[in-house]
């Protein structure tokens, strides 16, 4: 009788051991056994933005205001060019040399500085009008005074348009002309520059050469 006793002990053990592995005691991991969402990582501080330079950062004196505005692109052609600082210019320092007007069709422009606003503005009055829709470049030298001696310090420039004027696109042939010399071969021209040269206030025309090596003028 023995055998039935030991078949029916083994089944209990596999019965107990089966419940064991199915109940409800099993043991859950550990809360922070699991990998919580990724931390916040502090921001990053914005860099402090640059400061703002200086109006004409460099000069002894700041520039207040320029007429024409710069970049300005309809501006008179018989427009006077002024330039203001904060503090008064030693007028005997300004002169064509040091305050340059420059076409780039009507070439260098002649004219008249005066100082104004208790000497702390520059006008320039050109002695003739520049083309319509002319690119213009003013530029002031670094040896300019102000009224205590000190020296401007660096140069300073800046540039406008003039407003373009009505035209159309007509076109008439007035004639042909050779830039090439009499017998001569290939000179290779390329480009053109059509601007005052000779002061006259007409637009001559100078054409490059690569293979002559030189320049053709050509006056109007």
């Amino acid at each position: 009788m023995s055998g039935p006793r030991h078949v029916l002990s083994g089944w209990l053990l596999l019965a107990v051991l089966a419940a064991g592995a199915c109940g409800s005691d099993v043991l859950e991991p550990a809360a922070d056994s699991f990998p919580g969402p990724a931390p916040t990582p502090d921001p990053v501080p914005e860099p402090d933005p640059a400061p703002e330079p200086p109006p004409a950062a460099g000069l002894a004196a700041s520039v207040v205001e320029v007429n024409p505005s710069a970049h300005h692109t309809s501006a008179s052609t018989a427009t006077a060019i002024t330039i203001e600082f904060d503090r008064p210019i030693d007028p005997t320092s300004i002169d064509p040399t040091v305050f340059r007007v420059f076409g780039r069709w009507s070439g260098v422009a002649t004219g008249t500085h005066t100082v104004e606003a208790a000497g702390a503005r520059i006008r320039f009055a050109p002695d003739a009008e520049f083309a319509a829709g002319e690119f213009v470049t003013v530029t002031l030298a670094g040896s300019i005074r102000l009224a205590d001696g000190t020296p401007l310090g660096r140069g300073f420039a800046w540039s406008f348009w003039t407003a373009a004027g009505v035209g159309g696109l007509d076109q008439l042939n007035v004639g042909t002309r050779t830039v090439r010399r009499p017998g001569e071969g290939l000179i290779q021209a390329y480009g053109a520059y059509a601007g005052d040269i000779d002061g006259d206030g007409d637009s001559d025309l100078v054409i490059p050469n690569e293979v002559a090596n030189d320049i053709r003028v050509f006056l109007n």
